[in-house]
């Protein structure tokens, strides 16, 4: 009987740590509402501009460029991306992204985000 509590107790810890949680992304306004954003995440490809801004101007260096739609930032680094089907984000820590309202089809909906732990 030991030796099946232990069994059953390596089975709760190995699935604890492959564990997947889901959250739902708000997304917050900036620049008069033309720009959605969120922390901790990021839109992998479509990379069309990386400028050299702090994260609270990203926003800003997208609607001033006529082919973006969605962007990462990091820092200093803002990655301005091009996708006008819409786009999914995935958690990237110490990171933003958003995208401009009416530029994509992107769901301004609050969106379930996978965190693989």
């Amino acid at each position: 009987m030991n030796k099946m509590k232990f069994s059953s107790l390596i089975s709760l810890i190995a699935s604890a740590i492959f564990v997947t949680t889901v959250f739902a992304r708000v997304w917050d306004y900036s620049e008069a509402g033309q720009v959605r954003w969120s922390a901790n995440c990021n839109f992998n490809g479509s990379d069309i501009q990386t400028v050299f801004v702090p994260n609270n101007q990203c926003g800003r260096e997208c609607i001033d460029n006529w082919a973006c739609t969605h962007f990462t930032a990091s820092r200093t680094v803002c990655v301005l991306k091009r996708n006008l089907t819409g786009m999914t984000e995935v958690f990237s820590r110490n990171e933003i992204c958003g995208f401009l309202s009416g530029r994509s089809n992107q769901s301004t909906e609050p969106q379930k985000t996978l965190v693989k732990n």
